[in-house]
């Protein structure tokens, strides 16, 4: 009895240990990839280069942009209780390319763009009537530039394109007043730059197209022509109302992505390199601190023209953008900032890029709309 006990109690911790080891990954074979992608309603109209915004009650609107070649002027809300996108009231102007902002008293100002021309018209839409109104217009009409919201409410509006030249211009928005100031110019006209504000109230403008040579305009996207990709940064101080010049990049990079991290670093991720249509791996860390960037792990993929995000967990979510030879892309990568480390995440259902990814409540990221293999989209999808 006693022997017949034993072998069954050692068959026992035999199936224990095996199941242990199966449970463990083998050496050389990759575990599954964190987080998984679900299906999102499809937005009623396909488009890219459109307006986006979080709204103060967690719903997501777009606003504009182009729908295979075709100008919008509609807009169109997400709801993630109902899981659905309803119609909104559309723009007073169709818009290519415009900067959208959230304000303090819960509207959206959405600024500039191309329609025929280069717009310098503003409208704020309101949510609670579902309304646009138009508000003053702006100081330099621009497409394709890069919007701020500073912390005493005003919104600072950086470069972009205009007729056949890369801006330096800046300009302020005061809610209170309806109405657009000069602010000083950058050091160097910028296109295709970031700006991220950081915890001070500071605004760390980098990279970018600096210069181009002879132009000849296309239509949809940028110009084509002879760039100069910028690896130089600078900081606005709103409370000066002056630019400082801070560390450079160590790689020269535009439509690239710069996160702000819970440590109060920026992480700077891909984008193009020096050479036309060429993108980049590589990633830096701006310290605030130091006023230096540090180069960082690189991606597994050279991307431009992507999303990032930083979850509720503290890592960056970079999704999606485009690579010379696979086109729009699929792949979704994590990093880590406690350990510096990338990791590949959970692919999406459909390649895109020029789309928007926003962190919706309970730590779910909403990724939408773009430019896909089939032209300009209108589905989305959620990582959680």
């Amino acid at each position: 009895m006693d022997r017949t006990r034993r072998r069954t109690r050692l068959a026992a911790i035999a199936w224990a240990l095996a199941a242990l080891l199966l449970a463990l990954p083998v050496a050389g074979v990759q575990a599954s990839t964190p987080g998984a992608w679900t299906t999102a309603a499809t937005m009623h109209v396909s488009r890219e280069h459109f307006a986006a915004a979080l709204l103060g009650d967690g719903r997501f609107l777009v606003a504009g942009g182009v729908s295979n070649g075709v100008l919008l002027r509609s807009a169109e809300i997400y709801d993630p209780g109902r899981g659905s996108w309803r119609m909104a009231a559309s723009m007073a102007v169709a818009r290519y390319a415009p900067s959208a902002t959230l304000l303090h008293d819960g509207e959206v100002l959405v600024a500039g763009g191309y329609n025929g021309g280069d717009l310098g018209s503003a409208e704020l839409y309101d949510p609670v009537v579902d309304r646009w109104t138009a508000t003053g217009p702006m100081v330099s009409p621009r497409r394709d530039h890069v919007a701020a919201a500073l912390r005493d409410g005003r919104v600072l509006v950086t470069g972009g394109f205009a007729g056949d030249a890369i801006l330096a211009d800046a300009e302020l928005y005061d809610p209170g007043r309806r109405s657009w100031i000069p602010a000083p110019p950058m050091a160097a006209p910028r296109l295709g730059h970031t700006a991220t504000v950081l915890d001070g109230g500071r605004v760390l403008v980098a990279g970018g197209e600096a210069t181009q040579g002879v132009l000849v305009p296309t239509f949809p996207g940028v110009p084509a022509g002879v760039y100069a990709r910028s690896r130089a940064a600078e900081l606005y101080d709103p409370l000066l109302g002056v630019w400082t010049p801070t560390g450079a990049m160590a790689t020269r990079r535009t439509s690239h992505t710069a996160t702000l991290l819970a440590d109060g670093r920026v992480l700077v991720a891909g984008g193009y390199s020096p050479d036309v249509d060429t993108q980049v791996a590589s990633a830096e860390l701006y310290d605030p601190r130091t006023g230096r960037f540090t180069p960082g792990r690189s991606m597994s993929s050279a991307r431009a023209v992507h999303t990032a995000i930083m979850t509720g967990g503290g890592r960056v979510l970079v999704a999606g953008g485009y690579h010379d030879g696979d086109g729009c892309l699929r792949s979704v990568e994590e990093y880590d900032p406690a350990t510096g480390a990338w990791a590949p995440a959970a692919s999406m259902a459909s390649p895109r890029t020029f789309h928007t990814s926003t962190l919706l409540a309970g730590g779910r990221v909403l990724v939408a709309g773009g430019h896909a293999a089939d032209g300009s989209t209108g589905r989305a999808e959620i990582f959680t």
